[in-house]
């Protein structure tokens, strides 16, 4: 390798490579890569910290003449920032490059922190980054030429001029802090960058395929930063969701139901850090991405404008008061709203949350109203919906009851409003004396059929 330029600090490490074959008369990077007998379509040597960059980076600092550790030491940061979660998820972009056209113009190689996965504008110029040609259209790539302009259509970034813009709260964050400061600050946006990117979602997992289907990720990594560091931002949120499950419902109020479905993400919206002085922006709109962004199972398990309602296995145990195989069993049998596994029909999806207001209101429909409160007798002659160790005097559990309460056989009472949620209905003790027994002698209601349990 006759020239062996060494790395700017704070340069992309796949930057770098480009770089560094532009300079030896290959502008293809495969052409580059090959040389050093590495599969051209390797992405993982891109990626700072996986055992394949170890190795490339070996060959290469052998290939160059250098310290192995002395050329490792320039993409630290980047190392630091991949390997955050260890690589359950990309940090850094390796797909497609984006640029400052100005900066590239100007430095002559691409900046570590332009691809940063939150990173949506440089700092010097006040502009957005660009991962396309605005005169092409077509997505910039890993190529020699881009250090001179689009590798399409060869304009020249020293003859464009990027519009101004005001820059985002989480960018001017994220240029003002460096080393551990700056890693903090990612985490906090990781944390917060699921429900960022789908803020009405009733439960919140692991996203897929981001770069492919949201194509501009500003507003939601401010909402994100926002959301990390601001109780307003978090509240005014919580509102918002249970005003968007309301209106896909409709009908009555469900709001403590809703909350009740909504404190299994507590754990996430609770975690702040309001101490870290960073300047908060204007409040931003909440706004949905995709739902192809959702794993493959979600997507079809729910259309587009039902996927926000998706629940988990634990939501629903918390609400519901009830084990996540006995809900299971009581879907097969038809007794609570439900669906199968669209990939493996065997098996058992969650309720959403239209499932669970929908079975809640079958029961409040047959409900009879509760004494009132501060009747002396209400604690000994009523069980709360939930509470087994009380059932458990009549050899039952709550589960067990759902079938005769559908059928119209088992009277239960509820409040006399409708906000309420499945703790506050309750079972008449004389009734379950009436049909059950001390010893629960009749078990018609206690055991599923066959075909409800297969």
């Amino acid at each position: 390798m006759p020239f062996r330029p060494m790395p700017f600090h704070g340069e992309l490490f796949k930057g770098y490579i480009i770089r560094l074959a532009s300079r030896n008369g290959r502008d293809e990077l495969k052409d580059f890569v090959k040389a050093f007998e590495i599969a051209a379509v390797a992405k993982r040597i891109y990626v700072v910290g996986t055992p394949e960059h170890q190795r490339f980076i070996e060959v290469l600092s052998n290939s160059m003449g250098v310290d192995c550790a002395a050329l490792a030491k320039y993409f630290e940061q980047e190392k630091e920032v991949q390997v955050l979660d260890w690589l359950s998820s990309r940090h850094i972009l390796v797909n497609h490059p984006s640029v400052c056209p100005k900066c590239v113009a100007k430095h002559g190689y691409l900046k570590a922190d332009w691809h940063l996965y939150y990173a949506t504008h440089c700092h010097e110029h006040e502009c957005k980054l660009w991962n396309r040609c605005p005169q092409c259209g077509k997505l910039l790539t890993w190529n020699g030429m881009l250090l001179d302009g689009c590798p399409s259509c060869a304009l020249k970034w020293k003859n464009v001029s990027p519009i101004k813009a005001e820059l985002p709260s989480s960018q001017v964050a994220l240029s003002n802090v460096q080393g551990q400061a700056k890693l903090e600050l990612i985490k906090q946006i990781i944390l917060k960058l699921n429900i960022g990117l789908r803020p009405f979602d009733a439960s919140f997992q692991k996203l897929r395929d981001i770069d492919k289907y949201v194509c501009d990720l500003e507003a939601h990594v401010e909402h994100a930063f926002q959301l990390a560091h601001s109780k307003d931002a978090m509240v005014q949120l919580k509102v918002k969701r249970i005003q968007h499950w309301q209106s896909k419902v409709a009908g009555k109020p469900q709001v403590e139901l809703f909350n009740k479905l909504d404190a299994a993400n507590d754990y996430l919206f609770n975690r702040l850090d309001t101490e870290s002085g960073h300047t908060i922006g204007e409040s931003v709109e909440p706004k949905e991405s995709s739902h192809q962004v959702l794993t493959s199972h979600r997507r079809l398990n729910a259309s587009p404008d039902k996927a926000c309602l998706e629940l988990t296995w634990p939501q629903l145990k918390d609400t519901l008061k009830i084990n996540e195989e006995r809900i299971k069993s009581l879907i097969r049998g038809g007794l609570i709203p439900g669906r199968m596994h669209m990939n493996s029909p065997d098996k058992v999806s969650p309720c959403r949350v239209d499932d669970v207001v929908a079975f809640f209101r079958d029961i409040k429909q047959q409900a009879l109203p509760l004494v009132a409160s501060n009747d002396e007798k209400h604690q000994d002659e009523f069980i709360a919906w939930g509470d087994d160790k009380a059932l458990s005097k009549y050899k039952l559990k709550t589960h067990e009851l759902i079938k005769p309460v559908s059928s119209g056989e088992l009277p239960i009472y509820a409040p006399d409003h409708h906000d309420h949620v499945f703790e506050d209905f309750r079972f008449c003790a004389s009734s379950l004396e009436q049909m059950f027994g001390s010893r629960a002698a009749n078990t018609d209601f206690r055991k599923p059929t066959k075909k409800q349990s297969a």
